[in-house]
């Protein structure tokens, strides 16, 4: 009898968690620390006052998209991590994306150029360890954060291109696709994005002839022969000791 009644308990506490309810917009607030949501949807809200709410300075404005970016202080966390970089990507005014970045092997700066002495190549060895370290305490911290709030992941590719996919952990809510790629000993980086989106692989939602046509219009041909390209985002390479983010 009472092992009847434990393998009930067991299924019953199962099955709350197959169907319980999925947590609100403003859990969601809570868990990563921010107030990322104003309602259940983020893709319809104003870019400007998403951007405004978390406290992210536009970086770039062009006809069509803009970028709002903050290399944030120590202190600061999300979903428990701490966030280096934090971007946000609109297209016609509205969030299209963000992307988060955490510990990061390419932050690991004590190596200069040329040929390091001994006491250098040791700190360099040592600080990219730290790093290393750094980089599995923040995806275990972010993953377990996400499948506490949404249950557990899946596996997914994200990236166009053989080269530059990744693979990564998915979560799914309301529309909303949370991806957390932790290439080993590499980086932390987590998406949001639009769950279309992220099931095509980042494609963007403009279709291509319209692309093209938004890339020719930028081209200027001047009358003394100069070819200017207008209206080109500006990324803001910060604190950053490397051009990989521009």
């Amino acid at each position: 009898m009472r092992v009847i009644l434990t393998a009930f308990a067991l299924l019953f506490a199962l099955g709350l968690r197959v169907f319980a309810a999925p947590p609100t917009f403003q859990q969601i607030n809570q868990a990563c620390g921010a107030p990322l949501l104003a309602d259940e949807n983020l893709w319809d809200d104003d870019a400007e006052a998403v951007a405004a709410r978390l406290g992210w300075p536009r970086e770039s404005q062009t006809s069509h998209d803009s970028s709002y970016r903050l290399y944030p202080p120590p202190e600061a966390r999300f979903f428990g991590a701490r966030p280096y970089s934090q971007v946000l990507l609109a297209e016609d005014s509205k969030p299209v994306g963000l992307s988060l970045v955490f510990a990061n092997k390419g932050d690991a700066v004590t190596a200069v150029a040329g040929r390091l002495d001994n006491r250098a190549a040791r700190a360099r060895r040592t600080e990219l360890r730290e790093y290393q370290i750094a980089i599995g305490q923040d995806e275990k911290t972010l993953a377990d954060a996400l499948t506490a709030l949404l249950g557990d992941p899946s596996n997914d590719r994200f990236g166009q291109g053989r080269e530059t996919a990744e693979s990564v952990s998915r979560w799914n809510w309301n529309g909303h696709a949370f991806l957390l790629a932790a290439p080993r000993g590499e980086y932390v980086a987590l998406r949001i994005l639009p769950a279309d989106m992220a099931d095509t692989g980042g494609k963007s939602r403009v279709a291509d002839d319209i692309i093209r046509a938004r890339a020719l219009s930028r081209v200027e041909k001047r009358p003394n022969g100069d070819v200017v390209l207008r209206d080109i985002p500006m990324v803001n390479q910060g604190p950053k000791g490397y051009c990989v983010p521009a």
